[in-house]
């Protein structure tokens, strides 16, 4: 691979992350206040970067790698919970999970090329569309609204923010604290628009307060409730989500035995789809804990073990 090849594979890398972060962002970050989603964002994502220099100087071990498939298949059935939530009055809310899963599954297991690039095609829909969206509710707010307190739906807001570090073994050589920039941006706009025109309260006891936004808005002064429209988009956003996330449990299992990649994806698909047709699922708080140890204490002991053994 030559250097412009590198360096096209890891800005498509980027966008492919930026992609992935955008539905779980509109289903987190609106539920949270402006201020509660920048300070989050502020220390979560400074570490996910600090995570990606750490993964260039120690590999992780398999142990830790059989943990980390593990807890992405729980948070991926957390995933297809908040999917169902896009399509609350079809009676296919159930089934579209799943089969998203499977495309994702099918994506993720063809290489880590092949996902990235149908990730980043979705890249300018999906800004069109939050744009859009962020553009018509901006005349919304009221200012009584944005007022700085500390208000979180639960503790999904941490590990949304933690799903870079997720990625740290797709990133390649590439590092650049751009996306990261651009996802606490994404985050705070989400936050401050929904909070905004909902009301903090409202927003907080919605179940997707983002697409309750979307039914009282009007699009650019043209098309009243077009919640069919976010849904569809927010669909694509997720269908990213997956296929990012189960590439990286694809690369968890190429360490774990070579050559073992697709079968990683499938597997762990197929685990987050029994989670998710059997209602299993983790309080938020436990979610996001488990999350902090899997990908952030863990690797950082493993790292010190390597060097310790070298030492």
């Amino acid at each position: 691979m030559t250097l412009d090849n590198k360096e096209r594979s890891g800005r498509q890398n980027q966008t492919w992350l930026l992609t992935a972060m955008a539905a779980p962002l509109a289903q987190t970050a609106s539920g949270a206040s402006w201020l509660t989603t920048a300070l989050v964002g502020a220390v979560c994502l400074p570490v996910c970067w600090g995570l990606e220099w750490l993964a260039e100087k120690s590999r992780p071990g398999k142990w830790l790698c059989a943990v980390q498939w593990f807890w992405l298949s729980l948070i991926l059935g957390e995933v297809l919970q908040w999917l169902k939530l896009c399509w609350p009055d079809s009676p296919s809310a159930l089934a579209a999970p799943l089969v998203l899963l499977l495309l994702a599954a099918w994506t993720a297991g063809k290489g880590k090329e092949q996902a990235s690039r149908a990730g980043s095609v979705l890249f300018w829909f999906l800004t069109l569309l939050l744009g859009a969206v962020l553009l018509s509710g901006v005349k919304e707010i009221r200012l009584d609204n944005l007022r700085p307190v500390w208000k979180m739906q639960g503790a999904h807001l941490i590990t949304v923010f933690l799903i870079p570090a997720m990625g740290t073994s797709l990133t390649g050589s590439r590092r650049s604290w751009r996306p990261k920039a651009g996802i606490l941006m994404l985050g705070i706009l989400l936050s401050t628009v929904t909070s905004g025109v909902l009301s903090l309260k409202a927003a907080a006891e919605a179940p997707s307060a983002f697409y309750e936004l979307s039914r009282s808005l009007r699009l650019l002064g043209i098309a009243e409730r077009f919640e069919s429209l976010v849904a569809a988009g927010m669909t694509l956003g997720y269908f990213a989500l997956l296929s990012y996330l189960l590439s990286a449990g694809a690369a968890a299992a190429e360490v774990l035995r070579a050559g073992k990649g697709a079968w990683g994806s499938w597997s762990a698909a197929v685990l987050s789809g029994l989670f998710f047709i059997s209602g299993f699922r983790l309080d938020s708080a436990i979610l996001a804990l488990g999350t902090v140890l899997t990908w952030v204490v863990l690797p950082v002991l493993n790292c010190l073990q390597r060097n310790l053994q070298k030492m």
